[in-house]
């Protein structure tokens, strides 16, 4: 197998590469200068915490988190590492999280419960809306009610006041 090209702090100039390599290119984490092979392959070697590189995770097309000093340490399991002070997000430990949650939301649903689906943050409410609208569940874009969970008799009573009618709209007919 051909070697993998090395990482390098500066790109080197073009007339310093052999003929065979394409010129460097940035990769998605930031300004690290990379050279790729011409032909996209597998990576050599199985993708860990200690042997992180640009060109593994660009394979793997994992993606960056928060910052590292933000994450929580029991989420330490699903991620790959750190680079540029983010954590790297371990793809497929995602998607073992996404299809047990998928299951669960199912079981939930099939023994006729609910499902609340909440995004404050204005860039996911609109996902948030046409999620909750498309299956029919509960849904929460706005401001979080504080003691919806924890206080249902009185969120009841605010989400209730909320849903009356207007006596002034009543009155116009």
């Amino acid at each position: 197998a051909p070697p993998v090209p090395q990482v390098t702090n500066s790109a080197p100039s073009p007339s310093t590469l052999p003929p065979e390599l394409p010129p460097p290119e940035l990769t998605g984490l930031g300004s690290v200068p990379s050279i790729r092979p011409a032909i996209d392959r597998k990576p050599p070697r199985k993708l860990t915490k200690f042997n992180v590189d640009p060109y593994m995770l660009q394979h793997d097309n994992a993606f960056l988190g928060f910052s590292s000093r933000r994450t929580h340490p029991t989420s330490f399991n699903y991620l790959l590492g750190s680079a540029g002070g983010q954590a790297i997000i371990n793809p497929e430990q995602t998607l073992i999280g996404m299809r047990r949650v998928m299951h669960l939301l199912k079981k939930v649903s099939f023994r006729g419960g609910r499902t609340l689906f909440v995004s404050t943050q204005p860039t996911l409410a609109r996902l948030c809306r046409v999620v909750g609208e498309q299956t029919d569940q509960f849904y929460l874009t706005k401001r979080w009610v504080p003691g919806l969970l924890t206080n249902w008799t009185k969120s009841r009573e605010h989400i209730h006041a909320k849903l009356r009618p207007d006596p002034l709209m009543l009155a116009a007919g």
